[in-house]
C-alpha cells in the first residue's frame, strides 16, 4: 500500500495527448484568431479535428498560459534591453 492512500481507491493517470500537426496547425490558427472559444466554437472545433470538447479546453487553457508566459518573457527582454540602453547611455563629465 502507497503512503496517503488505500491502493483499491487509485485512479489511473490519463495518458497525454498527442495531437497531429494538422490538429495543432488548426489549434494555433483559432487560438490566433480568439483567445477564448464559447462552448458552441468549442464544440463545433473538437467535432472538426476528431477531439473532445474538453480536449479543445485544455489545449486552450494551456496555450493561454504559455501566451501569457511568452508576454512576461518579452516583456522582461525590452526593460533589461531598455535599462542597458540608459546605462550606455550615460554620459561622463571629467
Amino acid at each position: 500500500m502507497s503512503p496517503g492512500g488505500n491502493s483499491l481507491n487509485k485512479r489511473k493517470k490519463k495518458t497525454r495527448t498527442v495531437f497531429s500537426r494538422s490538429q495543432v496547425f488548426q489549434l494555433e490558427s483559432t487560438f490566433d484568431m480568439k483567445r477564448y472559444l464559447s462552448s458552441s466554437e468549442r464544440a463545433g472545433l473538437a467535432a472538426s479535428l476528431h477531439l473532445t470538447e474538453t480536449q479543445v479546453k485544455i489545449w486552450f487553457q494551456n496555450r493561454r498560459n504559455k501566451w501569457k508566459r511568452q508576454l512576461a518573457a518579452e516583456l522582461e527582454a525590452a526593460n533589461m534591453a531598455h535599462a542597458a540602453q540608459r546605462l550606455v547611455g550615460v554620459t561622463y563629465i571629467i
